[in-house]
Formats: C-alpha cells, sequence, structure tokens
C-alpha cells in the first residue's frame, strides 16, 4: 500500500497525455470518461492506503486487507482495461499499436507492486487485459482477434510469473522473520547464539541463491515489455505519440536496469558465480564497452577514449566485462564535465587496466564505503535514476572470484581512477574472442 502514493501522478500524467494523443472527433467523450475513471481509482486507492498506514496493521486484519485490495485493484483493472473500448480504432493502426504497448506496460510494471499478492495482482491482470481481449475479439477482423489470442497468452504468461514472484516474496518475508526469530535467541547464551547466527546466515544464503535460480523467470516479464515497445517503435507515430513512446522506453530501461543489478548481486551473494579462465584479447572487450557506453558519455557533454592495447590476458572476459561495464558506468554516472578514459598498462608478468574520470572525486574517508552495497555519493534522496548504489559493491564482488585487485585512487573535484590488476596470458594461443 505504501507504494500507491509513488504511482499516483505518473498514472494521472499517462491518462491524460492519452486522452490528447488519442482523442479524435468519435471518441473524445469516451476517452475523458474513461480518463476521470482512472484517476479516480487511482486517488481513492492513494487515499485508502495513506488512510491505513496511519495505524499499525495487525496480523487478524491481513485478510479484510487483502479483499479489499482485490476489489480496489479489479475496479482499478477494470478502469485501465476500458482505454481498449475508448481508444482502439480499425482506422489508426498507430492508436491502436499505442494502446496496446500502454496496457501491456502497466500491467507488466504492476508486476514488482503488486505481485506479492497473488490474487491482488491476478485480479488486476485479469481486468485489464481482458478488457482488451474482449474489445479486440468484438472487432471482428482477423488481425484483432489475433491480437485477442495474444493478449489471453500474454496474460497467461504474467500470472505464471507473479506466482513464481509471490513465491520469492513469501519465501523472503518467511525468511527475514526466521532471522529474527533467531537472532533474539542469540541473547540466551553464547554457544545457542553463535549457532543461531550461523543458521541466520545460511538462511540469508538460501533466499540469494532462490533470487539467483528464479532470475531467468523474474526477468521475463521485462523483456516482454521491451519487446511490445519495440514493436511500437517501428511503427509510424505523432510526435506526441513518439513522446509517451520514450517516456515508456526510459521507464521500461530504468526497471529493466535495476532489476538486473539486483538480480546480478543476488548471483554474487549467493556465490554462485565460477570463473572460467582462459586466455583472450582485450581490446575487443574494450571497443564493446565503448561502443556501448560512449553514446552515454555524449549525450552528458564528455569526452570518451580508449587506449588501443594488444596485451592478451588470462582471465574470465564475461566477469571482466561486467566489472569493467559497472566501473565506466559509474564513472559516467558521477563526472559531469571533462571525460573518461579507459586504458591497459603492463606490469610485469600482469596488466592494469585502469578507468579514469574527472568527475567529483571521493573523499578518502569514503573510498572503501562506496563499496558496500547500496551505498552511493550524492544521492540522500536516493533518485533511482542514479541507480542502486550495488554498481561497485558487483565489481569488487567479482574481482573477488577473480582473485584480482581492484583499487581506487582518488581525489576530491579531481575525479578518480580505478585499477584492476589481471595476470598475462602465458600462452598466446588459443584466445577467446569477446562477442
Amino acid at each position: 500500500m505504501g507504494n500507491m502514493g509513488s504511482s499516483l501522478l505518473p498514472a494521472i500524467a499517462v491518462a491524460l497525455l492519452l486522452v490528447y494523443v488519442l482523442a479524435t472527433p468519435d471518441n473524445t467523450l469516451a476517452l475523458r470518461l474513461w480518463c476521470a475513471a482512472v484517476i479516480a481509482s487511482k486517488v481513492y486507492a492513494s487515499w485508502d492506503a495513506r488512510r491505513l498506514l496511519r495505524a499499525p496493521i495487525l496480523a487478524e486484519h491481513a485478510d479484510r486487507l487483502t479483499r479489499r485490495l482485490i476489489v480496489l485493484n479489479a475496479i482499478d483493472g477494470a478502469a485501465w482495461g476500458m482505454l481498449a473500448f475508448a481508444g482502439l480504432d480499425p482506422a489508426s493502426t498507430a492508436n491502436s499499436i499505442l494502446v496496446v504497448a500502454v496496457l501491456a506496460g502497466i500491467v507488466g510494471n504492476s508486476m514488482s507492486l503488486l505481485s506479492p499478492v497473488l490474487p491482488v495482482f491476478a485480479v488486476f491482470c485479469v481486468a485489464e487485459l481482458g478488457a482488451l481481449a474482449l474489445k479486440a475479439w468484438t472487432m471482428g477482423e482477423l488481425a484483432f482477434q489475433a491480437l485477442s489470442l495474444a493478449v489471453l497468452v500474454y496474460l497467461a504468461s504474467l500470472l505464471s510469473q507473479g506466482r513464481n514472484s509471490a513465491r520469492a516474496a513469501r519465501a523472503a518475508i518467511q525468511l527475514r522473520f526466521d532471522n529474527i526469530e533467531l537472532i533474539a535467541q542469540l541473547r540466551v547464551e553464547t554457544e545457542k547464539a553463535r549457532q543461531a547466527l550461523h543458521a541466520a546466515e545460511q538462511a540469508n544464503l538460501a533466499k540469494s541463491k532462490f533470487l539467483a535460480a528464479a532470475s531467468h523467470d523474474l526477468r521475463q516479464p521485462i523483456h516482454a515489455q521491451g519487446l511490445f515497445l519495440e514493436v511500437l517503435g517501428r511503427s509510424a507515430l505523432t510526435p506526441a505519440q513518439q513522446e509517451v513512446l520514450a517516456s515508456a522506453r526510459s521507464a521500461s530501461e530504468a526497471s529493466a536496469s535495476m532489476l538486473h543489478t539486483l538480480l546480478d548481486f543476488s548471483r554474487i551473494d549467493a556465490g554462485v558465480v565460477e570463473a572460467h579462465i582462459a586466455p583472450f584479447r582485450l581490446q575487443p572487450l574494450l571497443a564493446k564497452i565503448e561502443s556501448e557506453l560512449a553514446p552515454q558519455a555524449d549525450a552528458q557533454g564528455l569526452v570518451y577514449r580508449t587506449h588501443d592495447s594488444e596485451l592478451v590476458l588470462q582471465s574470465d572476459p564475461a566477469l571482466v566485462e561486467l566489472i569493467l561495464r559497472n566501473l565506466v558506468s559509474n564513472a559516467v554516472r558521477y563526472t559531469l564535465r571533462g571525460g573518461i578514459l579507459v586504458g591497459c598498462r603492463r606490469r610485469g608478468a600482469a596488466a592494469v587496466i585502469e578507468v579514469w574520470d574527472s568527475g567529483i572525486g571521493i573523499a578518502a574517508a569514503q573510498q572503501q564505503e562506496i563499496f558496500q552495497e547500496f551505498h552511493q555519493l550524492g544521492n540522500p534522496e536516493r533518485d533511482r535514476q542514479k541507480g542502486l548504489g550495488l554498481g561497485l559493491s558487483i565489481a569488487r564482488g567479482l574481482a573477488r572470484i577473480l582473485d584480482a585487485p581492484l583499487t581506487l585512487s582518488s581525489q576530491p573535484g579531481r575525479g578518480s581512477v580505478f585499477r584492476l590488476a589481471l595476470p598475462l596470458a602465458r600462452l598466446p594461443a588459443p584466445v577467446i574472442a569477446v562477442e
């Protein structure tokens, strides 16, 4: 319930923008009524959540609150689903694609918010996508009937993934209470405390392993949402529709980035990441990272440079790539002017990969803290656009797996340099190519 307020303003903005983009002389009244219904549903749900959270929520109230949430989200899902009846238009392919993409994005985004309580998530999905499928089927055209069947398949996939997500959430909550109980036992006596602490650590490891094992299932809805947006991007859209699409892509990329970061961290924390050591050429890897991240640096007015290297390293190229991507992404995020330089120096039997930036710099007292999970500099408001604070923690964890020292030199206001030391390959061939 506490997340209701954060979704209120974006939902209102999307609804108003859709009325503006989709309105025609024939559907203006229907769209306005739909917009009013969505806004009313969201405002009431937000108000109701704030009211309920003012007082403690007791265990005996859980069933009643669940039934209340089911009713509210059934209404909310039906309100969103009515967009299909107001906006689907056989005469405008672009408008119809936009309606389908928005509804698919809304229901996909609801998974993180609603799936921990599976009946609530299920009733929202069925109400929204059921309305879309029904409208598409009754339009009579073969293409729309095919769309109706595709929506039903998507609904079934979402419900399956929602069930997995609900299980993960319930397991995490149960493990949390188990840990609390174990920690309470630590205060009874020393020996029992030592054993309970060990059990708590094992429970936390089991949670991380569960998330790591479920990573494929958790990524699927985000991937499906990206496919819908990609289909929409290939259609002929008006400037206003392009703006809606850009916002939808931005939200999708942000949520996907955070999910992938959390799942990568859970895999490292669970100890399921293994290094596959082999000789590989460094230059293709550096070129790949530059091609992916240089446009982001250019968009911020930064200069991105890579010094070419002919060195062949003996390590795991996939893990090295992930470490460097996190280091470079971090450099781009915290550099306001100047640029980023990536290069490699030979040091005896080792090579030292360096990532230089002219960013804000890091005080000596904080140079170890920044490698801790969820620790961020200059982000007290926890702006999600600045990431989750896991990039450097992931880089340090992977470096330990590779037994590769990762060090930092920095001065506030003068930038930073991260150095990753890796062994050189003893044999020149065969060499793994980085794709």
